[in-house]
């Protein structure tokens, strides 16, 4: 069973889901599961249109590049 709760009260989402989608300017920016669900990133991914999937950092590390060779 689903259901689909569209809040901006944060332990509100926290609280009652399994998985959040980050909707940002009509698209999806982010998708967060389990533990992934947090205040920081649900905000951080509403507000920046960052974001992660899941199993990914939440926040934009790309600056952050390991240069071989």
């Amino acid at each position: 069973m689903a259901c689909i709760v569209i809040s901006s009260e944060m332990q509100e989402l926290v609280g009652l889901s399994d998985r959040v989608l980050v909707m940002r300017a009509g698209k999806i920016v982010a998708e967060f599961r389990g533990q992934e669900i947090n205040e920081e990133n649900v905000v951080y991914a509403a507000t920046t249109g960052g974001g992660g999937g899941v199993g990914e950092d939440s926040h934009d590390h790309s600056n952050n590049h390991t240069r071989i060779g």
